[in-house]
């Protein structure tokens, strides 16, 4: 089998996503709904992911988040500004002007004048022209939240080394499978950091085995001992809260100094990652994707019919 690792200039986060290799998402996916949604599902598009992929960036690709996103235009830098349809007929009404027309109508007769005025859409414009083409604009309330959560991770002497002396998303690829830490450290761990609402430990661990974190976390280990010949030093999550004062926390799933006594997650996470596979290659081989099954009685939730006394 056929081991291979690529660096981000080598192989893109698009071109990793493209690749036909099956990730450990897709076999989540697989082993907790069904082999039909793994396999032809479409999964959404989330303003949440787009905050996990500027958070990401920032806290562990500072240069490459330099060169590709950019504060968007802030209207409230200027004291005065006109923003909306409403303002720009209030505008032309006090010069006894005519109010009628589209916003482009107006913003033009605005224009016309010659009086000095900011206007937000034409204001915009000149902002993100200013920039090299290809910027992608974060708003303004994400770019300010995530750079406090990049100062409250970094204002550790502990983490900033970690991080500092990490590699950010390197591609581990094989014949069949893919995956693409968030931070391969100086030290050999892979560290896997995630933006949360709440980073309580039992909360935390509840969501975390939901989104199929501890499966996903033995198949890096896995791919990287195909790669190096050994498991890493350990895997960790870091989890960071995305409300002030945006509190950091670390959960260990995988510790090569622990030997045999390892976390639960990781014991959890290579059943999980074990009969996912299974599934898959049987599928794969015989090309049948099975969906939810047949009919079946449609099941209460046992406390309902505990509370109803009907058990």
């Amino acid at each position: 089998m056929t081991t291979s690792l690529f660096t981000p200039d080598q192989l893109s986060n698009e071109q990793y996503q493209a690749l036909p290799q099956r990730s450990g998402s897709f076999l989540h996916r697989l082993l907790t709904h069904s082999p039909a949604k793994a396999m032809f599902g479409e999964i959404p598009k989330r303003k949440a992911l787009d905050f996990g992929i500027w958070s990401h960036a920032m806290l562990l690709e500072p240069e490459r988040f330099a060169a590709t996103y950019a504060k968007d235009f802030d209207p409230s830098v200027y004291e005065h500004i006109l923003s909306k349809g409403q303002d720009y007929k209030d505008w032309l009404k006090e010069r006894g002007m005519k109010v009628s027309g589209s916003n482009a109508d107006l913003i033009q007769r605005i224009a016309e004048t010659g009086e000095p005025v900011h206007i937000e859409e034409l204001e915009r414009e000149k902002f993100r022209a200013s920039h090299a083409e290809g910027t992608e604009f974060i708003p303004v309330a994400d770019f300010e939240k995530i750079e406090a959560m990049r100062h409250a991770v970094m204002i550790d002497p502990k983490r900033a080394a970690m991080l500092n002396g990490g590699h950010a998303e390197l591609s581990i690829v094989t014949d069949e499978f893919k995956c693409r830490p968030d931070l391969i450290t100086g030290g050999a761990w892979i560290i896997n950091y995630k933006s949360t609402l709440d980073a309580e430990p039992q909360g935390f661990g509840r969501k975390a085995t939901d989104y199929g974190y501890p499966m996903r976390a033995v198949m890096e280990c896995e791919l990287f001992k195909q790669l190096y010949g050994d498991y890493p030093s350990g895997y960790a999550i870091l989890a960071q809260e995305k409300d002030s004062p945006y509190l950091c926390k670390e959960f260990v799933i995988y510790d090569a100094s622990r030997g045999d006594d390892q976390p639960s997650a990781w014991v959890y996470g290579r059943k999980q990652l074990a009969e996912a596979v299974k599934i898959y290659r049987k599928c794969r081989d015989a090309n049948q994707w099975p969906g939810l099954g047949g009919a079946e009685d449609l099941q209460v939730p046992d406390y309902l019919m505990k509370r109803e006394g009907l058990v």
